[in-house]
This record gives structure tokens, C-alpha cells and sequence, in this order.
């Protein structure tokens, strides 16, 4: 017996803080569709039954929603499959979100898919984080940079640290266990020109559905001046750097 999709889905963003109107339901769960539809073609997600996108793509992705200010312009840094972008997308039609990846054939599904969902306000950028932070069009020009991506917090920092603009934020969604992970990144956002602000952690709505809690932390880091120029390093040097590190 399948779960109620749409139903789970608003009371759990609810749960977020997020309303949903029955025209952004719809939306998501088009995304899912489209998702699983383009899955069978190349390798986008490992999560395909619907209580896991619910919780660990959806809720996951809203998990942040409350700390994105009106009308942000947001780059969603090695968006992969388009979390957390996308949701963001549909939540937030105020703001305008930039999924940026390295990977052409990702941002070809997702400029796929949000064709396919109607939404106009986003931009699409084939590129390195950290050839993206040394072009102009690019550097601190961004007043929220997000990522989920699986990366150390120190490497993530000086990936998405040059795109935000003085007074914006860099958001970074981290499990529960973060607290060495911290530790180690605070030299490292410093010297980019940002310090920790926030460390909010939660459990994501629907337990019930997936037999366990899910736990998230999330770190908000406030740009409170410019980066050096020096940074983002280049990718053979963060390489050789964060290979050395770990």
C-alpha cells in the first residue's frame, strides 16, 4: 500500500515552517517523477521509493527554507540531482536560485525538468565551485550559497565562501555528527572572510514513515567581509590539500 504523498508532504513541510498551495504539491511530486524518469537513463539518486524522497530529498532540501532571506539571489553549489535547489525552487518563487554543477549532463536533466515544471526563475551554470568563485560574473555576487554536498566543511567553505557577497550567507547541511568537522573548517572560514553564526540542529519530519529519525545539522555562516583573492585555490591545489588532509 502506497503512502499519501501529497498529504505527508505538506503536513511535513508545515513542520519546516513552509505552506504549500496545491500548484507547488504538484510540482513536487512532477519533480519526483521526472527524477525517477531520467534515473533509469543515468545515475541521479540511489533514493527512488517515495517515503525516501519525501524525507531525504524534500524535507531535507526545506530543512533550510527558514533561513533564506526575500528575494535572495542563491547558488546551489554541486547541485547534483538538484537538491536542494530545486525545492527551494518551488518554495520560494521569490527567490532566484542558480544550480551550479560540473557534471553538463546533470544540469541537462534539470534544465529538462524545469522546463517541464514551468519555472522560469533560475539559472543553470556548468561549472567548477571553484572556477565559478574566480570570474567575475560569479565572485560574491550571490547573496546565499547552499550545498548538501558530500564534502569535507573546510573544502565546502572555500568552494562557496568567494561566491557570497559581503552580508550574505553560506549554508551547509551536515549530519548529525559535525562538531569535528567544525573544529577543523573555523581556521579555514576566517580566513575566507566568514564566521559561524548558527548551528541549527533538527530532526526531519517523518520518522513515522521511514522507521527511524533522520538527523540534520545545519550550519549558517554569515560573510562579514571579502574574501582574499587568493581564494578558491585551484582544483589541483584543493586536491593535492584536502587529499593530504583527510
Amino acid at each position: 500500500m502506497g503512502i499519501d504523498f501529497a498529504g505527508l508532504l505538506k503536513e511535513g513541510a508545515r513542520e519546516l515552517g513552509v505552506e504549500l498551495n496545491g500548484g507547488q504539491v504538484g510540482q513536487f511530486s512532477a519533480f519526483k517523477d521526472i527524477l525517477l524518469e531520467w534515473n533509469e537513463k543515468m545515475n541521479l539518486t540511489a533514493v527512488t521509493d517515495e517515503a525516501g524522497f519525501l524525507v531525504k530529498h524534500f524535507f531535507d532540501s526545506l530543512s533550510i527554507e527558514r533561513h533564506i532571506p526575500v528575494g535572495a539571489a542563491v547558488a546551489d553549489v554541486g547541485t547534483g540531482a538538484g537538491f536542494p535547489g530545486v525545492p527551494l525552487l518551488i518554495a520560494r518563487p521569490d527567490c532566484r536560485v542558480t544550480l551550479m554543477d560540473s557534471l553538463k549532463k546533470r544540469l541537462t536533466f534539470l534544465g529538462d525538468a524545469l522546463g517541464r515544471l514551468g519555472i522560469e526563475y533560475a539559472g543553470l551554470v556548468h561549472s567548477r565551485a571553484e572556477d565559478a568563485g574566480r570570474e567575475d560574473i560569479h565572485r560574491e555576487k550571490y547573496g546565499v550559497t547552499v550545498s548538501r554536498a558530500v564534502a569535507d566543511l573546510a573544502l565546502l567553505s572555500e568552494l562557496s565562501l568567494p561566491l557570497v557577497k559581503a552580508g550574505g550567507l553560506f549554508i551547509a547541511m551536515k549530519g548529525p555528527n559535525a562538531a569535528d568537522e567544525i573544529s577543523r573548517a573555523m581556521d579555514t572560514i576566517i580566513k575566507l572572510g566568514g564566521e559561524l553564526s548558527l548551528v541549527d540542529r533538527l530532526v526531519l519530519p517523518g520518522a513515522e514513515i521511514m522507521g527511524e529519525e533522520i538527523e540534520r545539522t545545519i550550519l549558517i555562516i554569515r560573510k562579514i567581509r571579502q574574501t582574499p583573492i587568493k581564494y578558491p585555490r585551484t582544483s589541483a591545489e584543493l586536491s593535492r590539500i584536502y587529499k593530504k588532509k583527510g
